[in-house]
């Protein structure tokens, strides 16, 4: 295979640029102008914003799930602290010698709708033995004697 003889680029390149410097009936410059006069038709639009990176719209979104992630760390923490309530209010009512039954069955019902949605096996553990002394103290109130 032959190889084709190369050609210097310095003498093209020096010929391009004189064509280049000969003024032609046009410029760049030229077809810009109208795209910077102002026209009545963009100002009855109203400025267009800057375009915006996707990168900042996807840092908006995960704001807002983190906001959501937040509020119900928030409501767990809630539920949390009120079964400990109930469950303080319980203690109290052992040490005076009765629970009352309507006090029990806010816990079990309490215990019972919350234990769906919680994936930690020692804290569904816990939950289930509270659940189930707080129903056995039920079927107390309910036996015949």
């Amino acid at each position: 295979m032959k190889i084709p003889e190369i050609k210097s680029t310095r003498a093209q390149s020096a010929k391009k640029t004189q064509k280049a410097d000969e003024p032609s009936g046009t410029t760049f410059t030229d077809h810009l102008a109208p795209a910077t006069e102002p026209s009545s038709k963009a100002d009855a639009s109203g400025d267009a914003g800057p375009v915006v990176a996707v990168s900042s719209i996807l840092s908006v979104q995960e704001v807002g799930e983190e906001a959501n992630e937040e509020q119900q760390l928030r409501r767990l923490i809630q539920w949390g602290e009120d079964i400990l309530d109930q469950l303080d209010k319980i203690r109290h009512d052992l040490l005076v010698g009765a629970i009352p039954l309507d006090r029990l069955s806010g816990l079990a019902k309490a215990l019972r709708d919350r234990k769906t949605n919680i994936s930690d096996p020692v804290l569904l553990s816990l939950i289930n033995e509270i659940e189930l002394r707080a129903e056995v103290e039920i079927a107390k109130y309910s036996r015949d004697i």
